[in-house]
């Protein structure tokens, strides 16, 4: 994501929040998540900046666009539990 500082708030922060829950469900166990306070609060942002991000992106150009998509359709199907 060398040009992400390109793209809009929303965007990189739902990148960012994929990011962070990918990292914490490669190293806490599926009960230690579930009872997270901290991981139900990043979650609950995902979902919140969700729709905001998915506009944003639309808006971008084909290239940028097909290239976020791909990659946070790759974080979300490795997910645990999203």
């Amino acid at each position: 994501m060398k040009r992400q500082h390109a793209y809009p708030d929303s965007v990189r922060e739902y990148v960012s929040v994929l990011v962070r829950l990918s990292e914490l469900e490669a190293t806490h166990s599926r009960e230690q998540l579930t009872e997270s306070d901290a991981y139900a609060a990043l979650e609950e942002r995902l979902e919140d900046v969700r729709p905001a991000a998915t506009e944003a992106i639309d808006r971008l150009s084909d290239a940028d666009a097909e290239f976020l998509r791909s990659y946070v359709a790759d974080l979300e199907r490795d997910s645990r539990l999203v």
